[in-house]
């Protein structure tokens, strides 16, 4: 019911006496707006002091938007009638739309004061009341609406949306419930129920309620988009698109609904697309933080992080105390390794949400790149005793015990990386394998993450052929597919799920050392476990015959949009020392270099480029082949060195990765592999010392070179 239309009064009955007055009425409340004015003027100029004309005439000016004449006419028609309460309340309407907001909420009060026994005429004001952000006098008009009726199912639903807004969330369900009750098919009530409660975190419920609430009515732009944004706390990314597009189709200049899909996109990966959503959202609502703070979260992903820092900032200008930009801007300065900036700005957020979860997964995560590990575990514990079930928290904390070597709580901890958000699921749909005997049926191995934790877990396929007694398929991806060739124990390889066998259960590489139990003590290190294709070893060691001496690969970034990568990779200038050490050979591996990455070895008289012979990891496989070392820092080339069998030094931050444990200097993964660790946090000059100083020893005194076999048998899959 608008504002427009005065609600029924005994008023209404005494004007109708009036013939003229009432065919007026008639028009105007059949929408004959002109035939109505027309009246009304006619007996306004015969009795200008006619307190119902002045009345119905001032609410068609409203209509109308003649606001000020709405005024004049309702402020004459309260004056000459004081007890006309349709008039005060249409005058606090007309007032409101002026901006006259003091003015306005006094009409309303005065309806108060005259209505008090009218339910419905506490609602109407208390609607106006609620609209012009005065929530207790709304609240208080609804209740005593309800006293007066207790089955006004209008006034218990206006009463549980005014509790909402004002986050009194037990006794907004209670009201919405009630009314519910009275109404059991009124879509915005289960609507209104939804967002009660996904802000009360009773995920599960918002579901039923908006789901529900869709059954009856499916179009409803607003709940396919709540619904879209439940179904993405759930990780149920799919679904959620799905359901935030149809919001979209039917109101495409949706910026809440952009912003929410925008976020889906990003838990696929697809950070390009969703800050285009971003950018399309914020141009139609500018004012709206929460837009800016999910663009730097897309922009960090993408490693663009001064964007993101400025886009933060942004947001946070308009809502200095969001604890969610805090926790984002945190998160980009940790990775620029801001430590303390990254530091202050979680505990801004902490203040407003002191048991925020995902803030305290993110410090325990920082000071577990610092190598504070009772910071880092007392963090992580933290979290989960503020929600047992969060998924970050129990990843952090596998991280942390994998770190210290405490392999089986940390392979439990790790398998729930799944449920972390922009963890990219595998999509595959065979039933897990959860380490039962298969035999006589198919299990699928598929790779997840990079290509050294493919290399990596690569090795577990003769224990699971052992453990299953099933046959084993693998799906890798194309740059890994010939190198795989090499591996014993995998009965189909393929790079196509439209190749793939029927399978009757599928693992992701990583989860296998949980399913097998592996300790420390029980690491699979029979090295080699690969090897290069024998058809292409002669080819390389053609093209390095010319070069003499020792010759050792270099590699010195990995993946620029690995979140580590800052920490990992290094400036190619710190491995330009190795060109003067004496009888030493340097091939580079780094794929795809940069002209001025290239330009750092200019005149190195020993150091040739191969990278643009290698296609995939069989061709570098085959260069490594023929290589006596192998320096390079924390990427895929060391893994594959390691899985060769070949000698390898591994250039470290002050805090590497988990799977190199805490200060070794070898690893249990891979027998040949040392590792050289920073001393100071991203200096890499006293990795370099090392280098140069224990190079010459190596070279005066080198092991016998493990010559890849050229005998195609030795390598089952090829």
């Amino acid at each position: 019911m608008t504002g427009q239309h005065p609600p029924p009064g005994p008023e209404h009955q005494a004007s109708i006496v009036q013939p003229r007055l009432a065919q007026a009425m008639n028009h105007h409340l059949a929408g004959r707006l002109q035939e109505a004015e027309l009246l009304y003027r006619q007996i306004l100029k015969e009795d200008p002091n006619h307190a119902d004309a002045l009345h119905m005439f001032g609410v068609l000016a409203h209509q109308q938007g003649a606001f000020a004449v709405a005024v004049e006419c309702l402020s004459r028609a309260v004056a000459l009638r004081p007890g006309l309460i349709e008039a005060h309340y249409n005058l606090g309407n007309a007032l409101k739309t002026l901006g006259q907001k003091s003015q306005a909420l006094e009409c309303y009060r005065q309806v108060v004061r005259l209505g008090s026994h009218l339910p419905e005429a506490l609602l109407f004001v208390g609607n106006g009341f609620k609209e012009l952000g005065s929530l207790e006098e709304a609240i208080t008009c609804y209740r005593r609406a309800i006293a007066l009726n207790s089955g006004f199912t209008a006034a218990w639903g206006a009463l549980g949306a005014a509790l909402k807004e004002q986050k009194s969330w037990v006794e907004a369900r209670d009201a919405t419930l009630m009314a519910l009750r009275l109404q059991p098919d009124d879509a915005d009530l289960l609507f209104t129920l939804g967002l009660i409660a996904i802000e009360t975190r009773n995920l599960d419920e918002a579901q039923t309620h908006l789901r529900r609430g869709l059954s009856i009515r499916p179009d409803a732009p607003e709940a396919l988009c709540n619904l879209g944004l439940v179904l993405l706390e759930h990780n149920r990314v799919d679904e959620a698109i799905h359901s935030l597009e149809r919001a979209l189709e039917l109101k495409p200049d949706y910026p809440e609904a952009l912003s929410n899909l925008g976020t889906a996109f990003q838990e696929q990966g697809r950070y390009e697309e969703a800050i285009d959503l971003y950018t399309r959202a914020l141009t139609l609502k500018p004012d709206l933080p929460e837009i800016r703070s999910n663009m730097g979260h897309a922009l960090q992903e993408l490693g663009r992080l001064e964007e993101a820092v400025e886009q933060l900032q942004l947001a946070l200008a308009q809502r200095p105390n969001d604890p969610g930009g805090l926790n984002n801007l945190g998160n980009v300065y940790k990775q620029q390794g801001r430590y303390d900036a990254a530091i202050e700005a979680y505990q801004k957020a902490l203040q407003q949400v002191p048991d925020h979860p995902e803030v305290h997964a993110n410090m325990g995560a920082l000071y577990l790149e610092q190598g504070q590990w009772d910071q880092a575990l007392d963090w992580f514990n933290r979290v989960l005793a503020i929600r047992p079930d969060h998924p970050e928290g129990h990843l952090g904390l596998g991280l942390y015990h994998l770190t210290q070597g405490a392999l089986e709580p940390g392979w439990q901890h790790y398998e729930w990386r799944w449920r972390t958000r922009g963890f990219i699921h595998h999509g595959h749909r065979q039933p897990p394998w959860q380490g039962e005997p298969l035999p006589g049926k198919t299990l699928l191995l598929h790779c997840e993450q990079g290509y050294g934790d493919s290399i990596q877990f690569i090795r577990y396929v003769p224990l699971v052929k052992k453990a299953t007694g099933a046959k084993v398929v693998v799906f890798a991806p194309p740059p890994l597919f010939r190198l795989f060739a090499t591996v014993a124990g995998i009965d189909h390889l393929s790079t196509h799920l439209d190749q793939l066998p029927a399978c009757d259960a599928q693992v992701p590489l990583l989860s296998l050392p949980y399913l097998l139990g592996t300790t420390l003590a029980t690491i699979p290190a029979s090295i080699p476990y690969m090897g290069a294709d024998p058809s292409l070893i002669p080819f390389y060691r053609d093209h390095l015959r010319s070069m003499p001496g020792f010759k050792i690969g270099i590699a010195w970034r990995g993946n620029p949009k690995h979140k580590n990568d800052y920490q990992r990779s290094m400036n190619p200038s710190f491995l330009r020392p190795l060109c003067s050490v004496a009888g030493c050979c340097l091939v580079n591996l780094q794929k795809d270099p940069t002209p001025a990455e290239q330009a750092v070895f200019a005149g190195c008289d020993h150091f040739i480029d191969l990278s643009g012979m290698l296609h995939d990891f069989a061709d570098t496989a085959a260069v490594v082949a023929n290589l006596d070392l192998v320096i390079a820092v924390d990427t895929a080339i060391i893994h594959l060195a390691g899985a060769m069998g070949k000698k390898a030094w591994l250039l470290l931050p002050r805090v590497g990765d988990w799977r190199w444990l805490r200060q070794r200097e070898d690893s249990p993964w891979y027998p040949g592999l040392r590792l050289i660790r920073q001393l100071t946090p991203g200096q890499w000059q006293h990795c370099i010392d090392v280098v140069v100083r224990d190079l010459p020893h190596l070279i005066a005194n080198p092991l016998p070179r493990m010559e890849s076999s050229d005998d195609p048998k030795a390598h089952p899959n090829l």
